[in-house]
């Protein structure tokens, strides 16, 4: 029933219906509900409730009424090949692309952790827009005329593009533009939609699906053994929020529902966290970063004081770099110098850090120092490891970009 809703969430909210399903990952009930949703449209295109209906008025029982009900049966082993191509082919190249896309990523590790959430809402949103196109493709398509088969046939394809984007959008560091990127990039990939029809017709094979049956039972096993571990750790937490002592069980709860995408939520238990312990500077940091987001600085800054009051440290000393951004962003330019050079005496080999360090210097015109940091950046990301050179190479550019042009 759980499912259903958040299907139906997809009309009036499919921001959070994807954060969500990206969280439960339900792949195997998305997978079998949008292979149903296709073959209900495919049916409905066929013609079939017509001549269904048009039997039934009729009364025939003869083997030719049931000869024009099997014809239609076609349709359903036709709609696994779209289900397959997502799961196999589309979904898997845009989350590559996307990996690509996202300063400070791996593409195969982007391809690796998300995958599952990817699968469990690109599913759902295409069976609730399946669902949907069912019931106006049952009241207004002429499933008896070709052409207009073929554009309800493309309609519901171009109305899934949108939730499709969408729930790729709550990935860490995607964003809209990204996720919106990715997904163009990948539409070539449908030259391989021939390989999923190839796959469908094998997947049909009953010798084919018991060899299936068995890879995937112990896969399975494993995905609903860590999902309930996680359910249930989410709900000890919730109970563990009834003390009212323990801050730290609301700054966790809060956690999980900021990675959520319900940031609304986890501003509520980070409160709380810090209501019932003031000293809380996770809870406190938390709340600045999302404050700063916000563009509420002087909170944010607020949030940081009392992070700074409690541990100056805090977080690897990324404190001091989001204090520094925040006064940046908020024009308090000596402000932000001072923060960002406590941080990069700190941390001398982050980019990021000594990014932004100089963008301050030339805002405050200090051309010759922002560039001798510019300077710093490259040498620092091209002397990096492999594995960190990939994460740092954003800064890496926009710190040569900043050289050309100054």
């Amino acid at each position: 029933m759980g499912y259903l809703k958040q299907l139906v969430r997809f009309a009036y909210d499919p921001v959070g219906a994807s954060v969500s399903l990206r969280a439960s990952r339900p792949v195997g009930v998305a997978f079998f509900t949008a292979f149903g949703a296709t073959a209900v449209y495919g049916l409905v295109l066929s013609g079939f409730p017509r001549d269904l209906l048009q039997i039934l008025r009729l009364g025939s029982r003869d083997t030719g009424a049931a000869f024009i009900l099997l014809q239609h049966l076609s349709v359903v082993s036709r709609a696994l090949i779209p289900i397959l191509f997502l799961v196999g082919i589309y979904v898997p190249v845009t989350l590559l692309i996307l990996g690509a896309l996202i300063p400070r990523e791996s593409a195969r590790e982007v391809l690796r952790r998300e995958y599952g959430s990817s699968i469990a809402a690109s599913l759902s949103a295409w069976a609730a827009v399946f669902l949907v196109w069912s019931v106006l493709a049952m009241l207004f398509a002429d499933p008896y005329r070709p052409r207009s088969a073929s554009m309800w046939t493309l309609w519901p394809i171009l109305g899934f593009i949108v939730p499709y984007v969408i729930g790729f959008a709550p990935i860490s560091g995607a964003g809209w533009w990204r996720s919106t990127l990715a997904a163009a990039l990948a539409s070539p990939s449908l030259v391989l939609l021939p390989l999923a029809a190839w796959a469908s017709y094998l997947a049909m094979s009953p010798f084919i699906l018991v060899i299936l049956f068995f890879i995937f039972r112990g896969v399975w096993r494993d995905w609903s053994s860590t999902r309930d571990a996680r359910l249930k750790y989410e709900q000890n937490l919730k109970a563990s929020t009834l003390n009212p002592a323990d801050g730290e069980a609301h700054l966790n709860l809060g956690i999980i529902l900021e990675e959520r995408g319900e940031t609304a939520e986890a501003v509520e238990h980070y409160r709380k966290a810090v209501e019932i312990n003031p000293d809380e500077a996770d809870a406190h940091f938390r709340l600045g970063c999302i404050a700063r987001r916000e563009k509420r600085y002087a909170v944010a800054i607020d949030h940081f004081n009392s992070v700074v009051g409690v541990d100056e440290n805090h977080a690897q000393s990324e404190i001091w770099r989001e204090v520094g951004a925040t006064y940046l962003d908020a024009g308090q330019l000596e402000d932000a110098r001072s923060a960002f050079e406590r941080y990069a005496d700190r941390r001398p080999t982050d980019a990021e850090g000594l990014y932004f360090l100089g963008v301050t210097l030339a805002r405050l015109n200090l051309v010759d120092e922002a560039r001798e940091v510019m300077r710093n950046v490259v040498d620092t990301v091209q002397s990096a490891p492999s594995f960190k050179f990939r994460r740092e190479q954003r800064w890496l550019h926009e710190a040569e970009e900043f050289l050309k042009q100054k």
